[in-house]
C-alpha cells in the first residue's frame, strides 16, 4: 500500500487560539492514522509519524521533553496536550457551565453549548444528566411549553431530549402556520360578499342606462326614480305618467298637476292680463 505521509498540514503553533487549534489537528492527525492503518505500527514509528507531520517547529518542543516523557506515543501526546494546553480553574469552567442561557440561540445551538462547556469541567458520570438539567431549567421562557413536557417525561437522556423538543418544536410551528391560514368558511363568504356586490353594480349600471335613454320632455313620461316621488303627478310609478296630457288650471301648461305647479306667480298674473286685453272689445287708440 501506497502511503502518504505529507498529505497532513504541519500544527500552526502561532495560530491565535492554539488551544482549540491543538485539539482540532489532533483529532484529524487521530482520523488519519486510522485511515492509513498506521495506528497498528509500533510506538516508535507513531512518533516518528506524528513529528514529521507537526512541522520543525513542533520538533523544538518535543527536544525539551523529559526521557520519561517520550517513552511512549501515548506520553509524547500528553506532553504534547500539557505543553499547548494550559492548567484550567476548574471552579472557573464550571461557573461558566452553570451560567450559560439559552437567550437568542437556537435550542441546538444553546445544546451544543453546554455540550462543550461541559467537556472541560469534569463531571464524570454526571455529565449527561447535568447537561439536561441546565437544558432545561435555562432555556427561554418562550420554550415554556418544552420545558413543561420535558419536566412530565421520566428517565430523560440526551438521545431522548433531542428527540422530544425537536418534535414539539416541529407541532409548535405547524401550528402557528396554520393559524395564519385564512379559513375556508371566511374566504367563501369573501367571495359570496363580492359576488353579490358585483351583481348589484351591475343592476345599478343597467338601470342607470335604462334611464339615461329616455329623454325628459314635458310631454313625455317626467323624469322618475323607484324611491322617489314623480314631481309632476306626486305618485310613485315607473312608467308613463297620469298626467301626461293634463292641462295645469294654474299655468295653463300641459304636463302636470295643479297642486305641483312650479311656474312663478309674477308669469301666470301676466298671462291672464295679457289674455284679458286680448280678448276685450277693442284696443285704446290716441
Amino acid at each position: 500500500m501506497d502511503h502518504n505521509i505529507n498529505s497532513l498540514k504541519p500544527f500552526n503553533i502561532q495560530d491565535g487560539d492554539v488551544v482549540q487549534s491543538w485539539q482540532k489537528w489532533k483529532q484529524i492527525f487521530n482520523n488519519y492514522m486510522i485511515a492509513m492503518q498506521f495506528d497498528t505500527c509500533s510506538d516508535e514509528r507513531k512518533i516518528a509519524i506524528l513529528l514529521h507531520s507537526m512541522g520543525e517547529q513542533c520538533l523544538d518542543i518535543y527536544n525539551s521533553f523529559s526521557e520519561k516523557e517520550k517513552s511512549t506515543y501515548i506520553l509524547v501526546l500528553k506532553s504534547f496536550d500539557d505543553y499547548f494546553i494550559p492548567k484550567k480553574n476548574l471552579a472557573i469552567e464550571r461557573h461558566k457551565f452553570f451560567t450559560l442561557k439559552q437567550e437568542s440561540d437556537s435550542l441546538d445551538t444553546f445544546l451544543t453549548k453546554l455540550k462543550k462547556q461541559a467537556s472541560v469541567c469534569e463531571f464524570g458520570q454526571l455529565k449527561d444528566s447535568l447537561i439536561r438539567d441546565m437544558f432545561i431549567c435555562n432555556m427561554d421562557k418562550t420554550n415554556n411549553h418544552i420545558r413543561e413536557k420535558l419536566l412530565t417525561e421520566n428517565d430523560v437522556d440526551l438521545y431522548k431530549l433531542v428527540t422530544i423538543y425537536k418534535s414539539l418544536e416541529l407541532s409548535f410551528n405547524s401550528t402557528s402556520y396554520l393559524s395564519q391560514e385564512i379559513p375556508v368558511a371566511t374566504l367563501r363568504s369573501s367571495r359570496t360578499t363580492a359576488h353579490s356586490h358585483s351583481k348589484q353594480l351591475s343592476t345599478s349600471q343597467n338601470g342607470l342606462k335604462q334611464q339615461q335613454a329616455v329623454p325628459f320632455n314635458n310631454n313625455n313620461t317626467a323624469n322618475f326614480d323607484n324611491n322617489k316621488k314623480c314631481t309632476r303627478c306626486g305618485q310613485y310609478h315607473r312608467f308613463k305618467c297620469p298626467a301626461k296630457s293634463v292641462k295645469c288650471k294654474r299655468c295653463h301648461k300641459i304636463g302636470h298637476y295643479y297642486n305641483l305647479c312650479r311656474t312663478p306667480i309674477n308669469n301666470i298674473e301676466y298671462d291672464e292680463m295679457d289674455s284679458s286685453l286680448n280678448s276685450g272689445p277693442g284696443l285704446f287708440t290716441l
